[in-house]
């Protein structure tokens, strides 16, 4: 599941009236065009925005499983309603690429999804709470399930104003974003790179006088010289990240190993807002040999994250997981994340420390 709030702060700018451009600006709330998903938007009308994005995957659930699927889907997508604003009203989109719902003559019956759709409305009012509309979206067509007018919704659904969409668009990618094609080009971001690549890695890492294994799972600490060449290049990535060696990124693996130069560095790069920091950090994820991985990609979910960017959070974060489901930063910002926590609690936690004091362990 996917759950983040707006990508870019930029995003505030972004004006939005009605189901279609509610529609076209999804894969730009995401950061990719969903398929087959359940994507609910959370709106707060006293402030005028989105407060919350959250999306499921609808993919590879047998008949016999689908009950169960349903219950734990909509407990999922409920977890973070206690801490949503009073006034915060979901909006419902069921992205479907079944058979065009004009193809059967009953429009109630071919609506996909639709015991999915009931037990998450009969949630809504079990908390009090009812959705602003229930749509689902079919290429550049819309249906509302909760609409009975022949008139308005009829079995050809409604078609998505060009010009709204257009204008959604110029909008958003005036603030900054593209929305990638699927999430599979997400999971790319952060995949392993070719073994010769992840080889070399290991070469540079060996160099530096760290294993590149552990004892039981527990990293052997660094000397009091190698953890200062590590802050030296770490704090050169967060300043830099264009000038980058491998070297560096060699350094920068073996340090946020360190539990202390970690959070020194996340401390940091929150404070520097350093452009390019993150696609760095996803190419050093990439290269990182597996007792190297769960770190530097729960760095780069918390990152992510702590940027409003929710999917690509997702993605690094259960990477780190794959290759250490214990690592308990990953455990405490999967948490947060699922939880809808807002990324500024966790970014001024982090901003408030001072990374010397961190890297040092002068912190409590």
């Amino acid at each position: 599941m996917t759950t983040h709030a707006s990508r870019q702060p930029d995003f505030a700018h972004v004006r939005l009236s009605g189901p279609d451009a509610l529609v076209s600006a999804v894969p730009y709330l995401l950061g990719f065009h969903p398929y087959q998903s359940v994507v609910v938007v959370w709106t707060s009308p006293s402030k005028s925005r989105i407060v919350l994005t959250m999306r499921s995957d609808l993919l590879g659930v047998e008949v016999s499983d689908r009950p169960a699927m349903l219950e734990n889907l909509v407990e999922m997508l409920f977890v973070p309603v206690p801490r949503l604003p009073a006034d915060a009203v979901p909006f419902i989109m069921v992205f479907s690429d079944g058979a065009p719902v004009s193809s059967v003559t009953d429009r109630d019956e071919s609506l996909p999804e639709s015991d999915l759709v009931a037990v998450l409305l009969r949630r809504l009012d079990e908390a009090g709470r009812r959705a602003g509309d229930v749509l689902c979206v079919q290429g550049d067509r819309w249906w509302s399930y909760l609409c009975s007018d022949a008139d308005c919704c009829d079995l050809c659904g409604t078609v998505i104003d060009p010009s709204v969409r257009l204008e959604v668009e110029a909008q958003f990618v005036v603030a900054g974003s593209a929305p990638l094609a699927s999430r599979d080009e997400l999971l790319a971001e952060v995949a392993a790179a070719p073994a010769a690549a992840v080889r070399r890695m290991r070469t540079l890492i060996s160099g530096t006088g760290v294993w590149a294994t552990t004892t039981r799972g527990v990293p052997a600490p660094l000397s009091k010289e190698l953890r200062v060449r590590c802050w030296t290049a770490m704090s050169g990535v967060v300043a830099d990240p264009a000038a980058v060696t491998l070297d560096d990124q060699a350094l920068l693996l073996a340090g946020l190993r360190d539990l202390w130069l970690r959070d020194a560095f996340i401390s940091l790069a929150v404070r520097t807002r350093s452009d390019g920091l993150c696609e760095l950090l996803a190419r050093t994820v990439s290269l990182a040999p597996r007792h190297f991985v769960a770190s530097s990609a729960t760095t780069l979910g918390l990152l992510r994250y702590l940027s409003g960017d929710g999917a690509r959070a997702w993605v690094a974060l259960d990477r780190a997981r794959t290759e250490d489901r214990d690592y308990s930063l990953a455990t405490l910002v999967s948490t947060a994340l699922a939880g809808g926590m807002p990324p500024a609690v966790m970014r001024e936690v982090f901003g408030s420390l001072d990374p010397d004091d961190l890297r040092l362990g002068r912190v409590a």
